[in-house]
Order: C-alpha cells, then structure tokens, then sequence
C-alpha cells in the first residue's frame, strides 16, 4: 500500500510535546500558531551535544505546521516555516494499516522520488519515511508507505490518508535544502521553549545518557537494568530477559570497560518517548567496536526507560583515532610544559624502552626537563598501526628542540588500555 494525495493510502501520527513544560518547570511553551514568535524560542523536541551539524524537520499536526530545522553548534534554529501542510484524514496516532492516521514519531527521509517517476497525485516528489520503524514494531503498528510528498495541482483536499503532504513550492524547497536522510519528528503538538528551559530539559536527557553509560561502563548491573524497559527489544532480537542476563555476564567476565559516545542527537516525539542517536565506542578485553547506536525511550510506571537498542557496526575507528591524537597532543604538551607530575601520568607502570623501567625513564626525564630551558616537540604524520581491544601501536614523526639540541625522527609508542583511558607501556625512536 502506497501513501496518496487523494486517492491512495497512507498512515497517520499523534501526540505532543508540550508536556516539557510540567515535567522540566517551563514557564514558557509556545504555541506554533505564530509563526513569528515561534523564531524567538527554542524548539523542545530536538536537542544535541558534539558539535552536531543537521538538519531536521518536526511536523506539528494540529496547527498543521512543518518546520525544517538547521542545528549548529548544538543549537537548533527554524530555517523554514511550511504552513497549511495535509495529514491524516483521522487524528491520532497511527496504529494499523488502513486507518487513515499519520503516525507520530521519529523518522527518517530515505529517498527522493521525482514527480516524473510517480503519479500526479504526489505532486513535486515523495520523500519516503521508515515507517514503522523499530519502535512501532515493537509496539505491533501496522501499514507502511508513509510519506512526504507535494500535492496534485487543482485537486482540493483537506487530508491525506497518513502522509504528510506540502504544497508543490514548499516540497521543492525542502528537496532543495539536502533533506535526504534526515530525521522527521511527528508530533500532535510541538513543543517551544525558552532558552532556559531548553537548557534544563537538554541536560535532563544527557544525564539520563550518560547515567546509562556509567552504569554499563562502571558494572553496575542493578543500576543499569532499571534503565531497560520491560518491554525491551534489539536488533540482535534480544527481549528484555536475554538483554539484562547477557549484560550481567559480560560484566562478570570483562570488568574492565570503557564506552565513548560523540555526536548524539535526541529527538522527542512528546513527554513519554524520545529517540537517541549516537556513536560508540566500545572497548573491553574482548572487542573493541564502533558503531552508529539508536535507541528507543518510552515510559514505564512513569520513568523513562530505553525499549529498544539498535546498534550498527561502522568498521571504522574514527572515535579511536580521535581519543588516540587527543592523547599524543596532551602528553605531548605535558613533555613541552616539563611537568614531570602530568609527565609521568601517561606511562604505565609496566613501562620499558631501551632498558629502562618506569621509575628510570622517569628519572631520566626528569634530569633532562631540569638541564633544559625550552622544549619544544613537533608531531606530524600520526599513524595508527595496529588495533586489537586494549592495546594499540601509534606511530609519528617527531621533531624535539631543547636549547642548542635538535633531533628528527620517527617515534613508535605502544599503548596499553582502552581509548580514552590510554597509557604508553613502551616507546622506540629512529633518526631521519
């Protein structure tokens, strides 16, 4: 079954977001129906940390508003306003196929569909949506074929029959400002913030993250099943049982972990449910991946709980390599500020290099940083040569400057642990 204009089929969404207000104290929500005002608040239903750069497009289906966001610097902020859009012929979320509700949710643009490659009722193109995503299956909605699309010129109609349908001209624009592959939040009501309570609801959902990290991270298995919602699903089709067990025994077996997460996006859909998106690393004694991880959050017994986890392996290791030169330029600065203190926190103790252990290597140093005035130590071409789960070998060249003295060369060091929790456990130079 297809989305249609007129004559075809399509789904429905619901809900709201305005609830911010009551659970995070916001004095001030707005209502979309001025568009002008709408410029001067914060949307509450995208929020971001990491220097994320996106776009992203928020339907409010009972001022019948869409909104193309563009965030930067972790700040979302209305880049286009489209009015008088078309949604489902019945309010309410969509539920099951054939009931003429257009889902709430979030989503993402998969495709761009030209008008010569569909029939007129869809007007200037279709932006097919991933309805039913992972959580509606969770949640057992039906249908598909959900879609934004243009309209057929000189037909009237007040409704689709789930889509979500924009004027030709407006369609245009929001294909001409890279809208593939974006997400698109559905809301009955939107919700818009000042900027205060923007701040109070951002960090609400990033603790909440971060508390579910720690958690995994720190082995605190009692503090991290409550985070899982009883109705739990994964990708790996895990329910919530096999989910928390496996999680217990990975605890037992691999106690040393570490996690690191970038670029997280969050979208509410209202109050009760909200979508992660973020990339993470995992390291442990067993494996070290990264991977892109969405996760699902709804309420139980009126907590947030996560209901279902996607995680999709990148084959990459760009948060490794990131943490990798974060961890040469502050050891390298700590070698330049002759902080023996600092110094010595990036060597393990099990430390050797040209027959000298920790404590020599150190007290080599430490001599060294007392007899020169001015170091300085250029790095370029940093190469990371070999990756397994906790131990990884970086190499560079280096140019060091000490008073009179200079060398150039190229610097081979071993690193123990986890990214982000590196330590050099050996060290080899070779001249130019």
């Amino acid at each position: 079954m297809r989305c249609k204009y007129p004559h075809i089929k399509y789904f429905s969404f619901t809900l709201i977001v305005a609830l911010l207000s009551i659970v995070f104290g916001v004095k001030n929500s707005y209502s979309t129906d001025n568009n002008t005002e709408a410029f001067e608040f914060v949307t509450g239903n995208i929020f971001s940390e990491g220097n994320s750069n996106f776009k992203a497009l928020a339907v409010d289906k009972s001022s019948k508003t869409a909104y193309l966001f563009q965030v930067e610097n972790d700040i979302p902020k209305i880049i286009k306003v489209y009015k008088n859009i078309l949604t489902g012929e019945i309010t309410g979320d969509k539920q099951a196929e054939g009931d003429k509700k257009t889902p709430e949710g979030v989503y993402f643009t998969q495709k761009f569909i030209p008008q010569n490659s569909l029939p007129p009722t869809y007007g200037y193109g279709a932006l097919p949506l991933n309805y039913p995503n992972f959580y509606d299956k969770i949640l057992g909605k039906t249908g598909h074929g959900i879609w934004v699309h243009g309209i057929q010129e000189g037909v009237e109609d007040n409704s689709t029959e789930g889509c979500v349908a924009l004027d030709n001209g407006d369609m245009e624009d929001l294909v001409s400002k890279n809208a593939l592959n974006i997400p698109v939040i559905i809301s009955e009501k939107l919700s818009f913030l000042d900027k205060d309570s923007y701040v109070i609801a951002k960090n609400y959902w990033i603790n909440f993250l971060n508390g579910f990290i720690n958690a995994w991270e720190n082995n605190d298995f009692e503090k991290f099943q409550q985070y899982i919602h009883t109705k739990f699903k994964n990708s790996d089709n895990q329910d919530y049982f096999k989910y928390v067990m496996e999680k217990k025994q990975l605890m037992k077996l691999y106690p040393y972990r570490k996690i690191n997460i970038d670029n997280i996006q969050i979208f509410l859909e209202n109050d009760s449910e909200a979508f992660v998106n973020f990339n993470q690393l995992y390291c442990a004694n067993n494996i070290l991946v990264e991977g892109n991880k969405r996760i699902y959050i709804s309420k139980e017994l009126g907590e947030h709980k996560i209901i279902g986890e996607l995680f999709y392996p990148s084959g990459s290791y760009k948060i490794t390599e990131n943490l990798t030169n974060k961890f040469i330029k502050e050891w390298k600065s700590a070698w330049e500020a002759k902080d023996i203190e600092k110094y010595k926190q990036f060597y393990d103790k099990r430390f050797s290099s040209a027959g000298l252990n920790f404590d020599k290597w150190i007290e080599d140093k430490y001599t060294k940083f007392q007899k020169y005035q001015n170091i300085t130590v250029s790095i370029d071409d940093i190469r990371i040569e070999n990756i397994t789960p906790t131990a990884i070998t970086v190499s560079f060249k280096q140019k060091f400057n000490a008073d009179s003295y200079s060398d150039y060369g190229v610097k081979v060091i071993k690193l123990s642990g986890c990214p982000g929790d590196f330590k050099i456990i050996s060290e080899t130079w070779r001249p130019l």
